[in-house]
């Protein structure tokens, strides 16, 4: 469980240490991420949102 964790949040930490994801989005990851098995369809689309502006 923690290795799980801790390989899902690699890549996040990656975004958010670039400035594309903020302190809001990164709350409801990690919320996610503690409560439920995956994250929701509609927190994928906010996260693929959120990346896809920045590309």
């Amino acid at each position: 469980m923690v290795s799980s964790f801790i390989k899902k949040t690699e890549n996040i930490t990656v975004y958010v240490a670039d400035n594309k994801i903020d302190k809001d989005l990164l709350h409801e990851i990690i919320t996610s991420l503690i409560y439920e098995i995956d994250y929701s369809a509609a927190l994928k689309l906010k996260i693929y949102r959120t990346l896809v502006d920045f590309e």
